[in-house]
């Protein structure tokens, strides 16, 4: 029999609004941007996302992204370069500890509010 377990994780964050937003980048690999930009973080307990990766051998083989409960396409290099990063970190944490369940290698799915 198959493993069901559902292993998932969540965090919260800050919501960020940009008043004079940035232009471009001057560096994409490391995210600079081509000049500064003006922004506000909101307080938690004013507005925030709400974020849960999970994996488990029951999703499936496709990784999945819902944003405010709409699926979007994980197909985009920027998406697919942050589930290539989820796994590496878990990946790590297996080598370093055995004995930790196999993650890294099941499908993920993403869901933010």
């Amino acid at each position: 029999m198959a493993d069901s377990t559902i292993y998932q994780a969540s965090t919260t964050a800050p919501v960020n609004i940009a008043v004079v937003k940035y232009w471009g980048k001057r560096d994409p690999k490391l995210n600079l941007p081509t000049n500064s930009s003006l922004s506000v973080t909101l307080s938690q307990s004013d507005l925030r996302t709400h974020t849960t990766a999970a994996c488990s051998s029951t999703f499936g083989s496709d990784d999945a992204l819902l944003l405010n409960g709409a699926p979007q396409d994980v197909s985009g290099a920027r998406t697919q370069a942050c589930f290539r990063e989820l796994r590496s970190l878990r990946a790590a944490l297996e080598a370093a500890d055995p004995s930790l369940p196999k993650l890294s290698t099941l499908t993920l799915k993403i869901v933010s509010e």
